[in-house]
């Protein structure tokens, strides 16, 4: 008999926490610098207001951050890289999240000229910024850009592996460890 009013009890709880529990989303942002300190920017189709931004996006359930800013800066410019470096987290109040930024430096080599990308459906194009041309962007994306370039440019920390450019359709993403 006390089985049988627990069942109901039990689901009650199970639907309360769904509606009720906080959901935290993620957003990931790459930034990504070339060895000329150029940033690379995408022209997002979805971001009207503010089109101009770093690659990312949002992170998957139970993906790693690291793991999701590789996948993003693949999924939106076929660059793949293997190493990042976190450098910035700030919670967004609109829309409610926890942004994520990952600098990614790309040596001499690995620097692709932006007509050689291959750009996913939401993006219109790509460029390469110097700090003095960057164009209107969002708060939590500038600032991450500022850190990641005094970074660079004083060199107090070793920063991270180099990441290898390469095309995506030519080699799958590296699986997270």
């Amino acid at each position: 008999m006390l089985l049988l009013r627990w069942r109901p009890i039990r689901w009650c709880l199970q639907v309360a926490v769904r509606l009720f529990a906080p959901r935290h989303r993620i957003g990931i942002t790459a930034v990504v610098i070339n060895a000329h300190s150029e940033i690379l920017l995408l022209h997002h189709v979805f971001h009207p207001t503010i089109p101009w931004g770093a690659p990312g996006g949002w992170l998957d359930a139970g993906e790693a951050p690291l793991h999701g800013a590789l996948r993003e800066l693949q999924e939106e410019t076929g660059i793949i890289a293997t190493d990042a470096t976190l450098i910035y987290m700030r919670r967004e109040k609109l829309p409610d999240h926890l942004g994520i930024a990952y600098l990614i430096h790309l040596s001499e080599s690995d620097t692709a000229p932006p007509e050689s990308l291959t750009l996913s459906h939401e993006i219109n194009t790509a460029k390469w910024f110097t700090a003095a041309e960057l164009p209107r962007l969002t708060s939590f994306t500038r600032e991450a850009i500022k850190i990641a370039l005094e970074m660079i440019h004083s060199q107090k920390q070793p920063l991270f592996n180099t990441p290898t450019l390469t095309n995506k359709q030519t080699q799958n993403h590296p699986e997270s460890s």
